[in-house]
């Protein structure tokens, strides 16, 4: 088993008192049964117990090593005693991508935690993110009846749970999404903006560890604002200047990317580095390779195929996969041509639709399922979106016209 040293109990207690007011916080509003805040107090517990067996336990039991968060963690001890001599150990500029998430890690070494302490404070992240994505899923569609039930599964999906519990930037990714697509969720309610004084700490916290990953959502919550709006103006014009959006990652980050063009090659280099039949998890395309966008889609969707299932993970991602992938197709096959047009003004839904597109382009020259079940985690928010409007909807929009039939009819009582 993996240290724990005096500083990581130390440091747990208060982030374990902090789930209680994170959903007194979050939940406190109407709508929510006292029931159900308290099973997610208790959930949130569970979650932080968890991480002190995730990268030990459960990671050995499925099969899984720590990668990345151990070149993390090794990293961080290298970074911290360069710290402690007075020696910048990411050189003149500031620490982007993985140099930030080691700066972060430094940091807990230098006060006596251990790699433990980080896995903590990313699933307490998740979790507070996935609260204000229910928050404002319960102030779009305040009414109807089993809401408590898809809210939970907002919260603890089986993947963010397990892929942001890690000792990798999952954690600080998940939470950082949330917080810029809540208020994209809740902008029909009342005309609110897009924006909030969390989005932009959301965005700003997105760029410093994955700049490319906050520019997808960042672009798609505001392309869907023009859209949703039918200022398809402002539309034109965000995708005309996004070459120039391009050239400005290349220059504060890094990134060799110039054009859409340009991206795309990268890609398929990716492609080509990671394609490597005798990896444990490789997806095999065909000899033809991976078709643009349809291979992307089919894995956001459907991957890993039932028939590709060689493991308990590989079993267990599965059954996650093509769960959701029936609760959307159903929700959306089933839905009224009104309430269709309702959820197709809606910001949050475009954004939804956006973010998958985008990610279907990446994922097209991703050959390897265990990155892309981890990839996936920064889209959950979007297929949560997209799965749960309709029936969050349809409840929502009885519950409405009940409200509405009971008040003509105490009106025409009252004439009498």
């Amino acid at each position: 088993m993996y240290e724990v040293t005096i500083i990581d109990l130390v440091l747990v207690l208060p982030i374990g008192l902090l789930i209680p007011v994170l959903v007194y916080r979050y939940l406190g509003e109407p709508g929510f049964s006292e029931q159900f805040r308290g099973l997610v107090i208790f959930g949130g517990l569970a979650w932080l117990v968890l991480a002190f067996f995730q990268e030990d336990q459960v990671y050995y039991m499925l099969g899984i090593s720590r990668a990345d968060g151990a070149i993390h963690w090794r990293r961080a001890i290298k970074a911290a005693e360069q710290l402690r001599q007075g020696i910048s150990p990411f050189g003149p500029g500031i620490p982007v991508g993985n140099q930030a998430y080691v700066l972060f890690l430094a940091t807990l070494r230098l006060i006596g935690a251990s790699s433990n302490t980080a896995v903590v404070i990313n699933g307490m992240l998740a979790f507070a993110g996935g609260l204000a994505l229910v928050r404002a899923i319960n102030r779009v569609f305040p009414l109807g009846r089993g809401r408590e039930f898809w809210f939970t599964l907002v919260i603890f999906f089986p993947s963010t749970v397990f892929w942001t519990t890690s000792n990798m930037k999952e954690g600080f990714m998940y939470w950082a999404i949330c917080q810029m697509v809540a208020p994209v969720i809740e902008a029909p309610r009342n005309s609110r903006s897009i924006f909030s004084f969390m989005s932009v700490v959301g965005l700003g916290v997105a760029a410093f560890f994955r700049p490319h990953i906050a520019m997808i959502w960042a672009f798609s919550c505001i392309l869907a604002s023009f859209l949703s709006q039918g200022r398809r103006f402002w539309a034109i014009g965000l995708l005309l200047i996004l070459p120039l959006v391009l050239v400005l990652l290349n220059k504060f980050v890094g990134a060799s990317l110039m054009s859409p063009e340009e991206a795309l090659e990268v890609m398929q280099r990716q492609y080509q580095g990671l394609n490597d039949p005798r990896a444990g998890s490789h997806i095999d395309f065909g000899p033809g390779g991976p078709i643009f966008f349809i291979s992307g889609l089919t894995s956001v969707l459907f991957r890993p195929f039932p028939w590709e299932v060689s493991s308990l993970r590989l079993f267990i991602s599965c059954l996650e996969t093509w769960g959701l992938a029936a609760i959307l197709l159903t929700a959306w096959l089933t839905l009224p041509g009104y309430q269709l047009r309702y959820l197709l003004r809606m910001p949050a839904v475009w954004a939804a639709l956006i973010v998958v597109a985008l990610f279907s382009v990446v994922f097209s020259y991703l050959p390897n399922e265990g990155l892309m079940a981890r990839q996936r985690v920064q889209m959950v928010p979007a297929l949560l979106i997209l799965a749960l409007c309709p029936f969050l909807l349809r409840p929502y929009a009885e519950e409405l016209a009940r409200a509405f039939a009971m008040r003509r009819y105490l009106l025409s009582a009252s004439r009498r």
